[in-house]
């Protein structure tokens, strides 16, 4: 590997690293795609284990970002939460961070996330769960020897969750509706104009659509998935009315007390039928999604993935990569950890993608692909990242 771990580094591990002693005594549990130490020796009343995770790309996210967003979603597996530690970064080479938690006894655990930076975008995780302090510091000589194996496992896919030895499982694609989806519109437009920021002026760039009696909105999650009256009914403020000034777009929105001129301008053309993109697309912000099987709440997303097969997830540290599959046949051989609430199908139809979620929740939306590669999605703007 490019990097050297030192955890040392991290928990200021003296003399006893140099004294290293293996796990061959230690019991040894896989559970999915991921392995769990434990010592055969506790004594009564103590608890340790260290969870390896599969190593994993951070396919255009940053380390920090990666390690948060994956220890957010440990949480709701730990159990109830009593404390939470600060993420701390070693020279960008190490990040830590630790959860304290009452699990199924009602005890309290501590929870201390190691994830060292194996290469240029590869990265490790190891998870220590322990009782007390004292049980804590006697095992720490442990931690060189999962290093050690964290060093020579292999990343396998390009999503964080990973494995030598992955969980296949099948997934089957759920009916989806063949009916041509459309949505009547004028056309959909990659607009860019200046607002006034705390730092004087900002270029802000979304997707918009337009309509033949010259009204425009903004509104593009509640347009697609409920229809324009609704839009108009619940988000009044996202409306507008559009006119050409010469060669020029302008758009008045419904508070504002004149038209604004938009300095950039793209025409989203229609995507094709049960179109399959392939690659990942991400943002620095998140931006909301309707939460789909008629909820009114919304959800932040800042990373789209989709494969050829017709899968998508909206979260980095979810594989959607099958060894097979054929979408057609209507099912796919799954490598990987699956969250229902963050993977589904999805199908794209002239400016429309319907997406169903894995857990049956179903939302539809606008989409465009600009010439850059920016991919529009709602109200979102993603970039895409590297491959």
């Amino acid at each position: 590997m490019k990097y050297v771990i030192t955890i040392l580094l991290i928990l200021t591990i003296q003399s006893t690293f140099s004294q290293a002693k293996n796990l061959e005594n230690w019991k040894v549990k896989q559970v999915d795609n991921v392995t769990v130490y434990t010592p055969n020796n506790l004594k009564a009343g103590e608890y340790y284990t260290i969870t390896l995770f599969p190593n994993s790309k951070l396919n255009g996210t940053t380390h920090q970002n990666w390690v948060k967003q994956f220890v957010s979603n440990e949480e709701t597996k730990l159990g109830q939460i009593t404390w939470r530690g600060k993420q701390n970064a070693n020279g960008n080479k190490i990040i830590s961070t630790g959860r304290k938690f009452k699990n199924d006894t009602k005890k309290e655990l501590t929870a201390v996330y190691l994830s060292p930076k194996l290469d240029t975008d590869i990265i490790g995780l190891m998870r220590i769960d322990y009782l007390n302090r004292q049980t804590y510091q006697r095992y720490q000589y442990a931690l060189v020897a999962v290093t050690s194996i964290m060093e020579k496992q292999e990343t396998k896919t390009t999503t964080a969750q990973t494995s030598r030895q992955p969980l296949k499982r099948i997934i089957k694609r759920p009916t989806i509706n063949a009916g041509k989806l459309t949505v009547s519109i004028k056309e959909l437009l990659f607009v860019g104009y200046q607002v006034v920021g705390m730092y004087g002026f900002k270029p802000t760039f979304k997707a918009v659509a337009t309509f033949n009696d010259h009204t425009v909105s903004k509104d593009m999650n509640t347009i697609f998935s409920e229809g324009v009256m609704a839009s108009k009914q619940k988000n009044p403020n996202d409306w507008g009315v559009w006119r050409m000034n010469g060669n020029k777009l302008e758009i008045k929105w419904k508070q504002s007390k004149s038209y604004k001129n938009m300095s950039f301008i793209e025409k989203l053309s229609s995507r094709s039928k049960n179109e399959k993109l392939d690659g990942c697309w991400s943002s620095k912000m998140g931006f909301s999604l309707p939460s789909g099987s008629g909820s009114s709440s919304s959800m932040s997303i800042n990373v789209w993935c989709f494969n050829k097969n017709g899968r998508f997830s909206n979260d980095i540290t979810v594989g959607i990569s099958g060894n097979t599959g054929d979408y057609g046949s209507g099912e796919v051989i799954y490598t990987g950890n699956s969250k229902k609430d963050k993977t589904g199908w999805y199908r794209i139809d002239d400016r429309v993608i319907q997406l169903i979620y894995d857990n049956g929740k179903k939302i539809t939306t606008s989409i465009g692909i600009a010439k850059k590669g920016n991919l529009l999605l709602g109200s979102g703007e993603y970039d895409k990242t590297k491959q």
